[in-house]
C-alpha cells in the first residue's frame, strides 16, 4: 500500500502541540489554551484526511506471513469447515450367504480434508447365526474388494439379539461420497435400528495426510505400537 508523506508534517505538528500544552497544563502556550489547540489540531485532522493512510504492515510482506494473513496457521479456510451426516434404518433382512447392505448415508467432503470417521452400529437378531459387520466406501457390499471388510466385527444372534459396533477412520478425497454398512450372516437373520453417522476429520496424527504416528511409535503410553498407514 502506498505511503503518503503528507502525513508526516501532520503527526509532528500534533505531536509539537501535545507536548507544549502536556507541559504547561491549562495554561498558555505561546498565547494558545489548551481548549484553543484543541480546536485547532481538530480542523488540521479534518483537512489532512482525505490524505492519511495506513502504513502496510511489514508482516504481512513475507510469503509465509502473507499466507497465514488468508490462512489459519497456514490452513485454508475449508480446513475448519467440518461436516456431518447420519442415517438410520429400522430393520433389514439378511438371507444366509451373500453380502447385504444395512445402511448407507452421503457427504460432501470439503477441500483440504483427508479423513472419514465413520461409526455404525445395529442390533442382529432373528436366528441362530454368524455374522460379519463392516464399512464400504463408495463400493457395493462386496467382502472380495471392501477394503473396510479387512478390520469387519464379528458377532452372533445366539441365544439372542447382539449389538455390533464398526468405528473407523477412512482415508478420502474432496467430493461426494457414499459409506455402506455391510453384513453376512450364515443364516437367516435381520438388521435392527442400523444407524450410521459420517464425519469429515482434515488432518491426521502429526496435522497432515498421516493417519498415524511413524510404525513403531506408541499410541499412548500403554505399550501398544501403532502400524504406519
Amino acid at each position: 500500500m502506498k505511503k503518503h508523506t503528507s502525513s508526516l508534517p501532520l503527526l509532528v505538528i500534533v505531536a509539537v502541540i501535545a507536548l507544549v500544552i502536556g507541559t504547561f497544563g491549562t495554561a498558555e502556550a505561546a498565547g494558545l489554551t489548551k481548549k484553543k489547540v484543541k480546536q485547532i489540531a481538530t480542523k488540521v485532522v479534518h483537512k489532512e484526511a482525505p490524505k492519511l493512510s495506513v502504513a502496510h504492515a511489514t508482516t504481512a510482506d513475507t510469503a509465509t506471513n502473507a499466507g497465514n494473513a488468508t490462512n489459519l496457521n497456514g490452513q485454508p479456510s475449508t480446513t475448519y469447515l467440518n461436516r456431518v451426516a447420519f442415517s438410520v434404518k429400522a430393520t433389514t433382512a439378511i438371507a444366509a450367504g451373500p453380502d447385504t447392505e444395512i445402511g448407507v448415508a452421503n457427504i460432501t467432503v470439503p477441500a483440504s480434508t483427508n479423513f472419514l470417521h465413520i461409526v455404525g452400529e445395529t442390533t442382529f437378531g432373528g436366528g441362530n447365526t454368524f455374522i460379519s459387520f463392516w464399512y464400504a466406501l463408495d463400493q457395493v457390499c462386496n467382502q472380495a474388494i471392501n477394503p473396510g471388510a479387512s478390520v469387519r466385527t464379528f458377532t452372533s444372534s445366539q441365544p439372542a439379539q447382539q449389538s455390533a459396533t464398526v468405528n473407523q477412520v477412512a482415508a478420502t478425497t474432496a467430493g461426494a461420497h457414499t459409506v455402506r454398512l455391510c453384513a453376512n450372516a450364515s443364516a437367516a437373520s435381520g438388521a435392527f435400528n442400523t444407524a450410521l453417522s459420517l464425519e469429515t476429520v482434515q488432518v491426521g496424527a502429526t496435522g497432515g495426510t498421516t493417519l498415524r504416528p511413524p510404525a513403531g511409535t506408541p499410541s499412548d503410553g500403554d505399550g501398544d505400537f501403532n502400524t504406519a498407514r
